[in-house]
């Protein structure tokens, strides 16, 4: 009976606190002027001893108003891997801070990273080897558009 009043309390405690972080995730996006994703980064930072290709990264939304810009992390956007050269998706989801990991098999693919509100970001024709380990940071803005990068532009 102890541990369900304490339960009780730190329940009460923490649906009292004013958290400000995520204030985004839910509610109107009207008052944001559309803005363009873009790609952050997009780098090959090492090689693992595996069959698998694996990308990490981080999803974080752009926010433009008439007075201010906010970034903040987008939590549960959605990270779709299309493979090019043979007929399989791989989709995956951000965790509540923003990141992501996947393992993927090697090949070429389309990566659509996308999230309600936001502009979706589309990385074209990328090919992933074994053991390369890749990271990806989108940035995504306010809008309901598709907004395209081409590995070639990448890598310029």
């Amino acid at each position: 009976m102890t541990n369900l009043r304490i339960l009780l309390l730190l329940f009460i405690i923490l649906a009292n606190c004013q958290c400000k972080r995520n204030k985004y995730f839910c509610g109107s996006y009207e008052n944001y002027i559309s803005s363009k994703s873009e790609i952050i980064a997009f780098d090959s930072i090492g090689h693992e001893d595996t069959i698998l290709a694996i990308i990490r990264g981080q999803v974080m939304g752009k926010f433009v108003t008439s007075k201010e810009i906010d970034i903040d992390t987008l939590h549960f956007a959605a990270i779709e891997f299309i493979r090019l050269d043979f007929p399989f998706d791989t989709l995956t989801t951000t965790d509540s801070n923003g990141f992501f990991k996947q393992y993927l098999n090697p090949g070429t693919y389309n990566i659509e990273c996308s999230y309600t509100g936001m502009n979706t970001a589309v990385i074209t024709n990328t090919t992933f080897g074994e053991g390369e380990v890749r990271e990806l940071i989108f940035m995504l803005g306010t809008g309901n558009s598709k907004d395209t990068v081409s590995v070639k532009r990448l890598s310029e």
